[in-house]
């Protein structure tokens, strides 16, 4: 699962997180699809907060203004450094309980490196 897990470009993670995981800051609609990207707040704050994406597979939609592509479902997990808890909303299929679970272990633990 670490192969799908990107990190939105900020000065905390630098040197901490492998450059091939990092993508440049863009706006979330432009998440790669298939993947978890994290995206982190109050980098400032001894306990950021983080919200992983969880993208499902793309697909083609079609509506009056054209065809379009985007995943098909979204997870979004929000959370901090120092507390336990967890907010979600969404839902994603390409995601087991289990691969989302490995996914908050392995980002949690990157965060307490930084």
């Amino acid at each position: 699962m670490k192969h799908k897990i990107f990190w939105e470009k900020n000065s905390r993670v630098k040197g901490v997180v492998p450059s091939g995981q990092i993508i440049n800051k863009t706006s979330t609609d432009k998440f790669p699809a298939d993947a978890v990207t994290i995206r982190m707040y109050n980098l400032n704050s001894k306990n950021p907060t983080a919200t992983a994406y969880f993208y499902g597979k793309e697909a083609q939609y079609t509506n009056w203004g054209g065809n379009y592509t985007m995943a098909e479902t979204k997870l979004m997990v929000t959370f901090d450094k120092d507390n336990q808890g967890y907010s979600f909303n969404g839902a994603v299929k390409s995601f087991s309980l289990q691969d989302i679970k490995e996914v908050l272990d392995s980002v949690r633990e990157t965060i307490n490196k930084i």
